[in-house]
């Protein structure tokens, strides 16, 4: 599984070659340059299916991400032992450390 932010990003770049794509298939040059209009039509349509697949792949992930977040967080309970309980009342006691923030 790709990171959900770089399917975004995929996502976002794709579109905006669509969207220019798009954009030069609505002027008037490309009525005119009929090589570069199917060329540029074939690739909108290569990019259609590429952005289906990333869109799919985006929803898979984040239902991935929604399961894995829906575990219950482990517990753990630390117990000290006396030497070490010891330890920590003396170091607070001692005026030579002190936490300065």
């Amino acid at each position: 599984m790709r990171n959900l932010d770089i399917i975004i990003k995929e996502i976002v770049e794709l579109s905006e070659i669509k969207s220019a794509y798009n954009h030069y298939l609505a002027s008037n040059r490309s009525l005119t340059e009929v090589e570069n209009t199917t060329k540029i039509q074939h690739n909108r349509q290569i990019i259609n299916k590429t952005l289906k697949a990333l869109y799919a792949e985006q929803t898979q992930e984040k239902q991935a991400v929604t399961a894995s977040s829906e575990r219950q967080p482990t517990v753990k309970t630390i117990k000290h032992t006396n030497d070490e309980k010891n330890a920590i009342l003396h170091f607070n006691r001692d005026r030579r450390f002190t936490i300065t923030e």
